[in-house]
């Protein structure tokens, strides 16, 4: 999937997601994004879903486990 110009800022490919989690552990997000305005949410999710690109929210990944193989489709951090 390829983002427009005015998010790859925010955009990310294979980002370790055991950064994000309390236990420190889990596989990569095919697409990870922390979108810094209400605006950059909704064309993020608007873009993914013309690509039918699964969508995953994640907030402060204390309730959270990955698996080690990761996430495919995009994860929105936000926290």
């Amino acid at each position: 999937m390829i983002f427009p110009e005015k998010l790859r800022h925010c955009v990310r490919e294979n980002e370790p997601l055991s950064t994000y989690t309390w236990l420190q552990m889990g596989g990569p997000a095919r697409y990870f994004a922390e979108p810094g305005s209400w605006d950059e949410l909704v064309e993020l999710i608007c873009q993914a879903n013309q690509a039918r690109v699964l969508i995953r929210l994640l907030g402060g990944g204390s309730s959270l486990l990955v698996r080690e193989a990761g996430v495919d489709g995009l994860v929105i951090y936000l926290a």
